[in-house]
Parts: C-alpha cells; sequence; structure tokens
C-alpha cells in the first residue's frame, strides 16, 4: 500500500489575542511566536508481504524479533521532528498472546525507521501504523 502523507504550515501573525487563538506555536506567557509548525502524517502498510518480515516466524522459543521500514517525508523539516506513531490495524495469530511494541527509530529531517518488535509465540502478519511528524 502507498504511504499517505499531508502536510499543514500555521503562521503566527496578528495580535497577541489573534495570535493566541489561531496559532498553536503562539507562546503566550513571552508573547513571542516561535517557528512556523509544520506537520506530516502518514500510514504504512507493513506485512508479510513486505521485504524482510520476520515477524510471522515464531519457532519455539523464540527471542525477540524486529522489523524496520524506513519513512522518507515528501518534504524536509529543518531539524529533527517529533514523530508520534500508532497502532490503526493489526492481524495477529490467536493460538498465543499478541505481544507487539511499535517506536520510531533514527529520526532526521528527512525521514524515520519505523521499528515493530514482537517475541515469544506471537506471530504478526500485519501492521499497520499511523505517524505524525512535527517539527519547523
Amino acid at each position: 500500500m502507498p504511504q499517505l502523507q499531508a502536510q499543514t504550515t500555521w503562521k503566527c501573525t496578528g495580535t497577541a489575542a489573534t495570535a493566541a487563538a489561531s496559532c498553536p506555536g503562539y507562546h503566550l506567557r513571552t508573547g513571542a511566536a516561535m517557528e512556523p509548525l509544520n506537520f506530516l502524517a502518514g500510514t504504512e502498510a507493513l506485512g508479510s508481504l513486505t521485504d524482510g518480515w520476520t515477524l510471522d516466524d515464531a519457532p519455539h522459543g523464540s527471542p525477540e524479533r524486529a522489523f524496520r521500514s524506513r519513512v522518507n517525508f515528501t518534504r524536509s523539516f529543518q531539524g529533527a521532528p517529533l514523530v508520534h506513531l500508532g497502532i490503526a490495524g493489526l492481524d495477529a495469530s490467536n493460538q498465543d498472546s499478541t505481544r507487539l511494541t511499535a517506536s520510531a527509530d533514527n529520526v532526521t529531517p528527512d525521514g524515520f525507521e519505523i521499528v515493530l518488535r514482537t517475541w515469544l509465540h506471537s506471530k504478526l502478519w500485519r501492521v499497520d501504523v499511523n505517524w505524525l511528524a512535527i517539527g519547523s
């Protein structure tokens, strides 16, 4: 599935009252506008049809297994953004407990890696990950 991305930019202008009401990047205490905030968001569908996927193979007593997928932003941030992840979908075996952690690693102004981990007998066939990158 192709990666979906959207972006929004806010510029803080006007009086303190209008900037505070309309701009999430406005600092109320000092009255100073911060750099414009930029947002990029997307969804990654990762699973057994993705090259390198090993989270569906769980031999007896399996150690932790990890899968990494690089996300490249459609445009660069000025510095490394803050990246939030959320699990939007999951296809897992019902023969054992479902174990899954998701994290963002190697975050740069140009992208990041989604890292999915599971362990023991958990078998995962697909994980859909929503992400949101916030920066300037």
